[in-house]
């Protein structure tokens, strides 16, 4: 079901629990939309894709389970889920997509799996366009070095978020980033990266960029990137 063909629209604000059919595959578009209630979800095993706002403002969903099968979680699936802090993204998904953890403002740390942050992300190739955007409350953020691209507003408005390290696969940071990311104070770059967008605006307490003396296409002078 997608939107207002979904029967259960009405209810939505009182739906405090979900049980799944063993044989669903995808879990659709707006499935639990607004499910005021609802506190913790377990993906069942048959599920390969959870869809674009699958779960978007699931305000009281603090934890979700997702199994190893899961391949692919859409767009905003899970935005506006303010009060979710723990989760962990297998292996199996190799796409996350645009803003799928908008607006999440509980989580306070993102890493790979087994660093015990408070999201754990697999191996993917980019931190996809709005990614975590106004997650206010992201503090810590370890980026798994197999992210070649940083898209954009990927970490829009992270106002917890302090210091960065920029891993060598990275090769392209897309404008707006880290946009207003005002509490920013460090950041350091690869000599790999090879295209820098506008990304730090409104970072105001941003004072110390380090960028690889072997990097051949951006150099620091009196704290100012320089092409």
């Amino acid at each position: 079901y997608f939107g207002d063909g979904r029967p259960w629209k009405e209810y939505a604000k009182f739906i405090k629990s979900v049980q799944f059919a063993k044989e669903i595959t995808t879990i659709g578009g707006l499935f639990a939309y607004n499910f005021l209630q609802l506190t913790s979800i377990t993906i069942p095993d048959s599920v390969t894709s959870i869809g674009e706002e699958a779960f978007f403002d699931c305000a009281s969903l603090t934890k979700i389970n997702i199994t190893n099968y899961v391949r692919k979680i859409g767009n905003r699936a899970f935005g506006n889920c303010s009060s979710l802090d723990k989760v962990i993204i297998p292996e199996s998904v190799n796409s996350i997509g645009e803003g799928a953890f908008y607006g999440c403002t509980s989580i306070l740390s993102v890493g790979p799996i087994g660093s015990g942050a408070s999201l754990e992300i697999p191996l993917v190739k980019e931190m996809s366009m709005g990614i975590f955007e106004g997650c206010t409350s992201l503090a810590e953020v370890s980026i798994p070095n197999s992210v070649t691209k940083i898209c954009a507003s990927a970490f829009k408005g992270c106002k917890s978020l302090e210091n960065l390290i920029i891993p060598d696969s990275v090769i392209e940071i897309e404008e707006g980033a880290f946009l207003n990311c005002s509490s920013l104070k460090s950041i350091s770059i690869s000599a790999k990266v090879e295209h820098l967008g506008a990304s730090f605006g409104g970072c105001i307490s941003l004072k110390n960029i380090e960028i690889d003396e072997n990097n051949k296409y951006y150099t620091v002078i009196d704290g100012s990137i320089y092409t």
